[in-house]
């Protein structure tokens, strides 16, 4: 799961959503500062940047952001496994 939060967090940065956002709460202070070390939280805690940022455009942002690198991912996998099977 951490591995996952790693990558969802690269793909909101890589397409310029993280602008818009501020990453905070538990994981982000374990991420930043503490490290494996730190306890572990599954959430990932956002809160636009600006004021007058529409929140519900940000949340479709970031969902079209998951969907597009989950797809990627599938695709990836799907490739990978057909080769195995030759």
């Amino acid at each position: 799961m951490d591995i996952a939060q790693d990558l969802v967090l690269r793909q909101l940065h890589s397409q310029g959503i993280s602008e818009s956002l501020v990453f905070k709460g538990g994981t982000a202070l374990r991420k930043f500062y503490a490290g494996n070390a730190g306890r572990f939280s599954t959430d990932l805690d956002f809160a636009v940047s600006e004021v007058g940022t529409s929140a519900a455009l940000v949340t479709q942002f970031i969902c079209e952001a998951i969907d597009g690198f989950i797809g990627r991912m599938w695709a990836h996998w799907r490739a990978k496994s057909q080769r195995s099977i030759r």
